[in-house]
């Protein structure tokens, strides 16, 4: 399966706290619409996509975290200030910088990465 290397918002820019990237695999077509399909998001005939009223985002964040979790390949961030390196996912799972980077990388996985950043 393909991987893409993503560099989280944290890393980016000449403000950059962190410095690195993850290298995931793709999450696959079929993963992504079902999970989407599970929180009730429909296509319109003009390609937008819409949630069901009263579906959680909480609930939809979670279940995108923990589809992106078995596709991380490899995790190279470290904190600038203070040198903390995080080398894995758990690593990321146990800081509230971590949990940051683990929330957009989910949300990255179900929109598409960006252009120049894969």
């Amino acid at each position: 399966m393909a991987t893409k290397n993503y560099v989280p918002k944290c890393c980016r820019g000449d403000d950059a706290i962190c410095t690195g990237s993850v290298e995931l695999k793709t999450l696959g077509i079929e993963e992504k619409m079902t999970l989407l399909a599970e929180e009730g998001v429909d296509i319109g005939d003009n390609g937008e996509s819409t949630r069901k009223a009263g579906s959680s985002n909480l609930s939809f964040l979670v279940k995108s975290i923990r589809a992106a979790k078995p596709k991380y390949v490899k995790v190279d961030i470290t904190h600038k200030e203070t040198g903390t390196r995080y080398e894995s996912y758990e690593d990321l799972d146990s800081d509230d910088i971590g949990h940051g980077i683990i929330t957009e990388i989910a949300g990255a996985m179900l929109n598409g990465y960006k252009v120049g950043n894969g």
